[in-house]
């Protein structure tokens, strides 16, 4: 079985990274991230009932994301007040 990868190349405060990805499952997917060496480092899952918003994790750090606000916002996932209802 052959595995399509997507790359993204990001840069934050002069650091340059490449990033490998790839979606994962067919029930619930999700895009699983791996770094330059093809290590496996984090996840971005969209939130069920969620237009657009999501969690991404990577680096054992979670943050939530809001698409389509531009730019791209994530937020530390520890920021965020997650309400039941």
């Amino acid at each position: 079985m052959m595995v399509l990868l997507d790359t993204a190349r990001v840069e934050s405060n002069g650091i340059k990274r490449l990033f490998m990805m790839y979606v994962e499952g067919r029930r619930q997917p999700k895009t699983v991230f791996k770094n330059e060496y093809g290590f496996d480092v984090g996840t971005l899952e969209q939130t069920v009932g969620e237009n657009g918003n999501g969690e991404i994790e990577i680096y054992g750090n979670k943050y939530y994301y809001q698409l389509p606000k531009k730019p791209v916002a994530f937020y530390p996932y520890s920021a965020i007040q997650i309400h039941n209802h």
